[in-house]
Formats: structure tokens, sequence, C-alpha cells
């Protein structure tokens, strides 16, 4: 297996992609239909240094009469433009635009071809790309990272594979709600995101064996200084099998 685990490319975009996806929920029943489109606006010659968290974004819904909107800090502009009768309104977006179950007929697909063939090739030449379900990249964001927790815990030299699976494990939990929290993440262009999350898994396992250490070198203690008689005074009571309640003095 390569050193890296994953694909680290493909990992970078579906972060990108989770990060882009969840700053304006509202859309995502247009992620899944594969129509909504957004455009990060002032990277458009770099493209690739893009950052999904920019508040301020456009938006265009590619069906055979595109409507373009904006949001900001993820709230929904309330107005849209779209071509009619030859050229570019501005009129309210109606509600039922955020139902993909409505039969209005500025949804409908009519000219598969015209969006296809006309539509969709102007949006990518004017910097828009076509967005993913929440679901799909933080799956596929997900399953990446845990071949990294994998990779990484074999470093740690556990005794036993269950205890290597049980340290990935608990790291993968704990990257999963920094991500989820907004506690990790990065800046496109600066240091590649493999090394973010190795950097990051790497302190949680040493702070899950640190924990474990520690608890090992207390349980041990604990059961030394019951053997000679003395008991700790953060106990107030211990019980012993057939006998009463052993208690400490203040």
């Amino acid at each position: 297996m390569s050193t890296k685990y994953c694909d680290t490319v493909q990992l970078e975009r579906n972060w990108f992609h989770w990060l882009l996806s969840t700053s304006v929920p509202a859309l995502e029943q247009f992620r899944a239909a594969g129509v909504l489109w957004t455009l990060i606006p002032g990277y458009q010659d770099t493209p690739a240094l893009a950052d999904p968290r920019t508040p301020l974004l456009r938006h265009c819904l590619a069906f055979s009469t595109p409507h373009h909107f904006s949001s900001d800090e993820g709230e929904i502009d309330d107005s849209c433009t779209a071509w009619h009768q030859s050229e570019w309104r501005k009129f309210p977006l109606p509600v039922e635009l955020l139902d993909l179950e409505s039969d209005d007929p500025r949804l409908l697909l009519e000219l598969p071809y015209l969006q296809q063939g006309l539509i969709v090739p102007q949006l990518r030449v004017l910097g828009y790309r076509l967005e993913v379900p929440t679901t799909t990249s933080w799956d596929a964001m997900i399953k990446d990272v845990e071949l990294i927790c994998k990779g990484v815990a074999r470093k740690f030299n556990p005794p036993t594979e269950e205890e290597r699976d049980n340290l990935a494990h608990e790291a993968l939990s704990q990257v999963m709600a920094k991500l989820a929290r907004r506690k990790l993440t990065y800046t496109p262009g600066m240091a590649p995101v493999f090394n973010l999350f190795t950097t990051t898994i790497h302190r949680c396992m040493y702070s899950i064996k640190n924990r474990d250490t520690k608890h090992r070198r207390n349980t041990t203690k604990l059961a030394s200084d019951l053997r000679a008689g003395v008991l700790p005074k953060s106990l107030r009571s211990l019980r012993v099998p057939g006998s009463s309640a052993i208690r400490t003095q203040r």
C-alpha cells in the first residue's frame, strides 16, 4: 500500500465539496438532483485556490431555463435572474423552486440537449462547478480518512490487531467530530490536506495512548495500595466481597 494510504487529490476534492455543500444546506435537493452549479467569486482565474468557506456564493439551477441567484453566509437571496423573452429579468425566487416535486414548468428538463449542450458548458467556462450531495462527499472523505487512521495506527505497533483497530476507530471518531465542528479545516493552496489529516491523527493517537497509559498506571497503583492496606483519600468507601464497606477517614 502507498505510504499515503489513499488518493490525496481525491481526498482534498471531497473535503472541498463537503465544505461547499454544508455552507448552504437548504439547496441539498438540487445537489441530489445534479442541477446545482456554484461559483465562488474571485477565483475564476485560479479555481484550484477557491476557498469553499467564502461567505458570498453565486448559484445556478441548470434547468433548461436556468435560474441564477446568490447566498450569503448560508442565507439564500430571495430574488433570482432568468432568461425571459430574449432578455435577463430579475424577479423573486419562487418558493416552489426549492421543492423538486413541484410541477412548475420552469423546472422541467424538456430540452435536455439545450441544457447539456449549451447551458452546462457555459457555466463551466464562467467558473461554476457542479455541486456534490453532502452525504456523497462526506462518505467518500471519511472512507479515505479511515484508511489514513489505519495506516498511522500501524506505526504505533499495537501488540494485537484488535488494539490497532480500536486505536484507529477512536482516532477516526475524534477526527469526524473535529470536522463536524469545523475545528479541523484547511486553506486551499497551503499545506496538503493529507499532511494536515496525518498530523491531526497522530496527535489524536498520542492523546489516546497517553490517556490509556495513565489509566493503566493509576489502576496498577490502586491495586498496589489496596494490597498494602492503603486506601486513596478520593475513595469514600470500598466494598470487599463478603464484608461490610470499608470507609476512609477524612
